[in-house]
């Protein structure tokens, strides 16, 4: 050990025993000890007082523990309540107070997202039909060369051509289109891809479309149509009123 060492450790000592026999050093010391801490302990309270000022309050939400596929149901453990910052849960989040055990996931819920009510099902629904939304039913759409290479989550619309004058063997035969009109129409707009298979693509339409789109599978050509983020303009045929075994009244151009 050098003389440097030894010298600075001797200081040392003799300062801290001038401090244990001096009551106003120890003190004085005491106080500036106290007033710093005291400081710090503001500032960081501050801090944190400014960050949930910038959040705003909390709110009691559902968050994943874990990873749950669609159409799995939740168990005891999958969610776990937790309290967020008002401003960072998303609309429609499940309440605190609705347990979600038992509701199957509509679709894959990821570990820690923040539960919405509209991605479970009802009770009892699991599997593929937990997938299908309030007011929907999935229809099967023959696979097949022409079909585009749609995945699950693909919003579609189905498109159906028929010979032209042809009844198919149905009652009210489908009258021709009008001239320079191509036999061909929408007969469900804005579907949901559920699953893709080689034969087969499931896809959740409306309920009230669905009887179209099943005629339109059995008496004629079926292809899906990819929808972008904007509405599609539509042309001839809106294939979405009367009788689904007729075509559509061409829309009227105006100008």
């Amino acid at each position: 050990m050098g003389t440097g060492s030894i010298r600075y450790r001797a200081r040392r000592v003799r300062g801290w025993r001038l401090l244990r026999r001096s009551p106003l050093l120890w003190w004085a010391a005491a106080a500036v000890l106290g007033a710093l801490t005291a400081m710090v302990i503001a500032q960081s309270v501050g801090r944190a007082n400014a960050e949930s000022a910038r959040w705003g309050r909390t709110q009691a939400v559902w968050v994943m523990r874990h990873a749950v596929p669609a159409g799995m149901p939740l168990a005891d453990g999958d969610a776990v309540v937790e309290r967020r910052p008002r401003g960072l849960v998303p609309a429609g989040a499940l309440d605190a107070g609705r347990p979600p055990f038992g509701r199957a996931a509509r679709i894959e819920l990821a570990r820690g997202e923040v539960l919405i009510a509209t991605r479970l099902a009802g009770g009892g629904v699991t599997g593929l039909a937990a997938a299908v939304a309030a007011d929907r039913l999935g229809v099967g759409i023959p696979g097949g060369p022409g079909m585009p290479p749609v995945r699950v989550g693909d919003r579609v619309d189905v498109l159906a051509t028929f010979e032209v004058g042809d009844s198919g063997g149905a009652e009210g035969a489908a009258e021709s289109p009008p001239s320079g009109a191509p036999p061909s129409f929408a007969v469900a707009v804005d579907g949901e891809v559920l699953a893709v298979s080689a034969a087969t693509i499931t896809v959740a339409v409306d309920s009230v479309d669905a009887p179209r789109v099943a005629f339109a599978v059995a008496k004629g050509a079926v292809t899906l149509a990819l929808r972008g983020p904007h509405p599609p303009r539509v042309g001839g045929f809106s294939g979405l009123a009367g009788d689904p075994t007729k075509p559509p009244v061409e829309a009227d151009d105006e100008g």
